[in-house]
């Protein structure tokens, strides 16, 4: 709902429906007096409404249910978004963050928290970087410490790979998992943590970034100091790098799209000396074919924030964190960089688009 919109109905509306989303069982009217309750004071309206009104709001609840019950049969009791009235469902799973030092699954339509995935060890607060394998069974995650791989229905961790800060990426087909350490890409089985082969990149610096192409034959990698971005076949042959649109930037999270037309990342200023400077996603023909689009999505120190990029499992949308008013936020934008959403706030760190595979027909 919108945030100018402050009339009573529309805070009990929206609280009757997500309420009505987690069941036809759920008991509504207490929990509708305590939304009501908390609504704070906007354009005259009361903070909270005494005994004496109860009887004011259980009407208005009465009317809020009725909506409820007609939204729910014809939405498929979701809430409805301005702007974003198709469920991106069922290729495209809840995006996977880090929110207040844990992992939160978040859905992509409404921002509300669906799941927490525990990292692998509780002393651990951050995660580096995150890569869910193709099916969406299981998680890789990367922190300052190691990689572990996670099934996530069991909770049970695979043995952990010595790698601290090291990026990963799952291929599409769910086979290999790349990890990148120091200057060289190792490609393991993520099943039983076997080297099948390493990757000289031939960097200069370390690489802090890289991203599978959908036909699992290159790897696009990125480079630390001075900031590049390369293609590589997987057998570590025609390594080639890319012309980029801007040079002397900081270059995060390449993820090449699951068309394979267009790779994507977040890119700033090197130099901080005079201030926030501008924090743009770049999408980059990898063959060079197109011209680069840069879209503009704040500004940032990048101290403190790191920020984010992600596709969604069908290429149709990108999701990336980014500072607006000096508070972090997660946005959901259509491919091309355009009509960027909201999503929530306070996300800081990795992203992951959590596929949902299409079930098998009967």
């Amino acid at each position: 709902m919108s945030t100018e919109r402050s009339m009573v109905t529309d805070v009990l509306i929206a609280r009757a429906l997500a309420e009505r989303a987690d069941g036809p069982d759920v008991d509504m009217r207490s929990r509708i007096i305590v939304a009501v309750s908390a609504v704070p004071q906007r354009r005259g309206w009361a903070v909270r409404l005494g005994l004496g009104h109860r009887t004011v709001v259980l009407g208005f609840a009465a009317v809020a249910l009725a909506v409820s019950l007609v939204v729910a049969t014809v939405a498929g009791s979701m809430i409805i978004r301005p702007g974003l009235v198709e469920r991106p469902l069922p290729g495209n799973g809840p995006i996977t963050t880090q929110l207040g030092g844990g992992l939160v699954e978040v859905d992509p339509l409404t921002g509300r928290g669906l799941a927490t995935i525990p990292l692998p060890r509780s002393g651990l607060l951050d995660a580096t970087d995150l890569s869910w394998s193709p099916d969406g069974s299981h998680l890789a995650i990367a922190t300052g410490l190691d990689v572990s791989i996670v099934d996530v229905a069991s909770g049970q961790t695979s043995t952990p790979i010595t790698c601290p800060y090291c990026p990963v990426a799952w291929s599409l087909d769910g086979t290999e998992l790349a990890v990148a350490e120091d200057r060289a890409i190792r490609v393991i089985d993520p099943h039983d943590g076997r080297l099948i082969s390493r990757i000289e990149t031939g960097g200069r610096g370390l690489v802090t970034g890289l991203t599978w192409a959908p036909d699992g034959r290159r790897l696009a990698f990125v480079n630390r100091g001075p900031a590049s971005l390369s293609v590589i076949d997987r057998d570590g042959s025609h390594k080639r790098s890319l012309a980029l649109p801007k040079e002397d930037v900081i270059l995060a999270d390449p993820s090449w799209s699951p068309d394979g037309s267009t790779i994507a990342y977040i890119a700033s200023a090197v130099d901080i000396q005079d201030g926030a400077k501008p924090l743009d996603v770049v999408l980059l023909d990898p063959e060079g074919a197109r011209p680069s689009r840069l879209v503009n999505v704040g500004e940032c120190f990048c101290l403190g924030f790191a920020p984010a990029l992600t596709w969604s499992p069908d290429g149709r949308y990108l999701a990336y964190t980014a500072l607006t008013d000096m508070e972090s936020g997660l946005f959901v934008a259509n491919a091309d960089g355009t009509e960027a959403r909201p999503i929530s706030s306070g996300t800081n760190g990795p992203l992951a688009w959590r596929p949902i595979p299409a079930s098998p027909p009967d």
